[in-house]
């Protein structure tokens, strides 16, 4: 399970990584633009929030629509990416409960493996909402970013 995850977790890093480098190709100041950046911005900082549960910091709360900057944006791919692996290669049972408290300060307890399917399924239903913003806001050609394709590439 764990070589499942560490797939997963690269498919993300590596499409996120995809999507920003689309985003910075796009005319700065356009509208259409905007949405899309707001909406990377969440799914990163979305992302470092459930790391951060998982490491027992529950108490942290985050801003999760922050305003997007390009290089918060970079750095927190890049920070999301190694601390999901460091996380990863620690963990001995993704059947274990983890209690959290959510942004309200409400508890809850789900299975590690649950959390995990959550944070990449997250980024992959905000990214097909990036990329339907880009095409509706006139970009013709869009990075490819199914799974199966990330395989393809990695095999």
């Amino acid at each position: 399970m764990k070589a499942h995850f560490l797939r997963l977790f690269d498919y993300d890093y590596t499409v996120n990584q995809l999507i920003f480098g689309t985003l910075r190709e796009c005319p700065p100041g356009s509208d259409a633009v905007e949405k899309p950046m707001a909406l990377m911005a969440h799914l990163l900082v979305a992302s470092a929030l459930w790391l951060q549960r998982l490491q027992g910091k529950s108490d942290i709360t985050y801003n999760l629509w922050p305003k997007p900057e390009w290089g918060d944006m970079s750095a927190q791919i890049e920070a999301n990416a190694h601390g999901w692996k460091a996380c990863l290669e620690s963990v001995h049972d993704f059947n274990q409960s983890i209690t959290y408290q959510n942004q309200s300060g409400k508890t809850y307890a789900n299975v590690l493996s649950d959390i995990l399917s959550h944070v990449v399924n997250h980024g992959t239903h905000h990214r097909a909402q990036i990329g339907q913003l880009l095409k509706f806001g006139g970009l013709e050609h869009l990075p490819v970013t199914d799974y199966i394709a990330y395989l393809r590439l990695k095999s």
